[in-house]
């Protein structure tokens, strides 16, 4: 257990100080994810010290990481809105933390009033009873549980919904999304609720009908902490940020463009994409498209919306199709060659637009039309 809590905390320690060395220093989101990364720091070395004999003579210790379980949903939801949105530090945004100030009032409480020798005696004891799998339920335990997958619950819900609402932007804004997308957030939460319920799970039916040791599932525990960990760590390094310009509220203006207008105002967006191949820029983005065409970017939005395509992430990237297929019927060029050349900047996004687009991979296209 020590050689993974070692490498949880080596992790950790490292994604620190590429946040703090990287591009981003300075980005409100990077803060974010520096605070996620330190609690996630401070947790594996608390679990670290638990093992160590010398904790014994600071019980107050052995029972502060619990605690910390109250501000993963809450962080992790300020990341998520903070892709999109400029947060403020207001009133409304503290409120968020007030379960976890009333844990810490709670925790001091203990240390205050609590005689050292008496958590050092009772944690000894769950210690022991989890060791010989005669560890019985605690009712302030369970509720103090219920209270923390309900938080965790609704905080990871709300960052869903930010999350989703980032990539709607992106799909409008941007033609390549490489660096940008934030999906892996997605599956990360989902995977970070699984980390609450299945041990507890596991950890009833195992209370009604021992059959497994639960120094096992303190095992499996521990597996996922590190997996999700590195999975966070891995991408946040990477992750890139909305310019300040992009703020949510820029979208907010009304269109200007009449509608009798529309279809030749799009003619021309669509001039300019077959004449000048305005596509094979792989950062074209909504910005510099509506700059070319002299018009609002809320204007070319709207021509969007108003024909056959969902976004401009789709209209652009369907020109790059349909010239790709092209290149593959006239040309022997290498499949990511010709990629590349029409503006993408990424295999596998490459390929999985083409596999929606035409429903085979570019080999199979290219085979299927000789």
């Amino acid at each position: 257990m020590e050689f993974l809590l070692t490498i949880g905390i080596g992790i950790n320690f490292f994604t620190l100080l590429q946040l703090i060395r990287g591009k981003s220093w300075g980005v409100f989101s990077n803060s974010i994810a520096i605070a996620i990364v330190s609690l996630w720091l401070l947790r594996f070395l608390l679990m670290y010290l638990k093992l160590q004999e010398f904790i014994l003579a600071y019980p107050f210790l052995l029972v502060f990481d619990q605690y910390l379980f109250l501000l993963d949903g809450v962080l992790l939801w300020l990341y998520a809105k903070s892709l999109l949105v400029k947060i403020s530090f207001h009133l409304r945004t503290f409120l968020h933390f007030v379960p976890f100030l009333i844990g810490m009032f709670l925790y001091s409480t203990q240390v205050l009033f609590v005689p050292k020798e008496e958590i050092l005696k009772f944690y000894l004891q769950v210690i022991e009873a989890f060791t010989n799998n005669t560890l019985i339920v605690i009712i302030e335990d369970f509720l103090f549980i219920v209270i923390i997958l309900t938080l965790s619950t609704v905080y990871f819900l709300k960052s869903l919904q930010e999350i989703r609402r980032y990539n709607q932007v992106l799909f409008a804004n941007f033609s390549n999304l490489k660096d940008l997308n934030a999906s892996w957030l997605i599956t990360f939460l989902r995977l970070w609720m699984l980390l609450f319920l299945i041990p507890i799970l596991i950890y009833f039916l195992n209370y009604i009908n021992p059959i497994m040791d639960m120094t096992l599932i303190g095992y499996f525990m521990l597996a996922f902490l590190l997996l999700f960990s590195f999975l966070f760590n891995a991408n946040v390094i990477n992750q890139h940020y909305l310019p300040t310009t992009l703020q949510k509220k820029s979208f907010q203006k009304e269109n200007t463009i009449l509608p009798k207008t529309v279809e030749i105002q799009f003619q021309k967006v669509t001039d300019i994409l077959k004449n000048e191949k305005y596509y094979e820029d792989e950062n074209l983005s909504l910005q510099k498209l509506s700059d070319h065409l002299e018009m609002k970017p809320v204007d070319l939005t709207e021509l969007i919306k108003s024909s056959t395509y969902n976004n401009f992430y789709d209209l652009i990237n369907s020109y790059r199709i349909e010239a790709i297929k092209k290149e593959l019927i006239t040309t022997k060029e290498q499949v990511m060659i010709i990629a590349y050349n029409n503006g993408f900047n990424s295999k596998s996004a490459f390929n999985r637009i083409f596999k929606e687009s035409t429903g085979q991979t570019p080999s199979q296209y290219r085979k299927s039309q000789k």
